[in-house]
Order: structure tokens, then sequence, then C-alpha cells
């Protein structure tokens, strides 16, 4: 899947997710030109990023209430709900809004980048965060994984403009905790 904010589209291009202002996310039939089904209808939460674990079948969603949630795909059923920013306060500003999510190769693992400037390392079998940075409140833009999944890459907002650091991961990032035990 490429993945990109708000929208998720499979490298062959048939399969398409969307999220948009009215607080839906839809999956897409492409030959139809029209959503074939919709997520999270009538919830009152922005998703503001968007990701598919590499084999497509869980769709990852990051709000700006702060909670991350996981679908299964194709049958939209939610699997998990996390709030994985949760101290995020209605009425001062978007601090907790995740900025943008990416997943590891396994699907088993997950990184969410927040305006509350902290970057979160989930085990998606439990729902635990497995580590926590915290980059003193610059609010995070952009979070990657490096190919061989032993860093990640984060962007965050400086006084004049952005910088990118690299945050090594520690053992309990490399194995998911639980993953045998899946999820309820």
């Amino acid at each position: 899947m490429i993945a990109s904010q708000r929208r998720v589209c499979s490298e062959r291009g048939d399969d398409v997710v969307s999220a948009g202002r009215d607080c839906r996310i839809r999956l897409w039939d492409l030959e139809l030109q029209k959503p074939r089904q919709t997520l999270a209808d009538g919830e009152e939460v922005y998703p503001m990023a968007l990701v598919a674990t590499g084999d497509a079948r869980e769709l990852m969603v990051g709000s700006t209430t702060g909670r991350m949630d996981v679908w299964q795909l194709p049958s939209g059923k939610r699997e998990l709900s996390v709030d994985a920013h949760k101290h995020w306060v209605r009425g001062e500003g978007d601090q907790g809004w995740i900025q943008d999510l990416t997943v590891f190769a396994d699907g088993l693992r997950a990184v969410s980048a927040s305006c509350d400037g902290t970057l979160r390392v989930w085990n998606l079998q439990s729902g635990r965060q497995t580590r926590c940075v915290d980059y003193n409140k610059a609010p995070l833009h952009a979070v990657a994984i490096t190919p061989d999944e032993t860093t990640v890459l984060t962007s965050f907002q400086i006084e004049d403009g952005h910088d990118l650091r690299p945050h090594p991961l520690g053992r309990c990032d490399v194995a998911a905790e639980g993953a045998s035990s899946g999820r309820s």
C-alpha cells in the first residue's frame, strides 16, 4: 500500500481509502467510482492520518482527538481503539492531534507522531505503548521507519522551520510483546 495523509491506495490502485472533513472514512470501488463502505460514520472524530499494513488487511487511523483506531479490511470492523495521546484537552488547541502514523513491516507495531510533541511506539496486538519520546512540546509533523527498522525518523517544528531527528529503537520496540495473543 502507498499511504499519505487522509488517503491510502494499494500499489495496484484498485483499493483506495479516504478520510474527509465530514469525519467519514470511505473504502472506494474505483470501477464504479463510488464508496462501497463507510467506516466511523456519524462519529465526531476528524481523521488526520491513515496508514495500512503492508498486506492491506488493516487500516490505522489517527484523529484530532488523539485516538488511534485499527480497522480490519475489507470487513470494516474496528479491532482496536486506543487513546494514544489522551491528555489532549478541548479548548487548548491541537496538542493531541495525531499528525502521522507509520506501521512496521510485520504489521504488529506502529509509531504515532502528535502535535503534543510525543512520538509513541505501539504494540498493535495488545494496544499497549512500548515507548514514548517527548520532544518538549515541539509539534511533530511526520514519522517514518528506516528500511532496516532500527530507527524512527521524526520531523518537528522549531522556531525557524523544521528539524529532522533520528530515534534509535530499543529492544522493547524491536519485538512485539504478546504477538501471539491476538486482539479482542
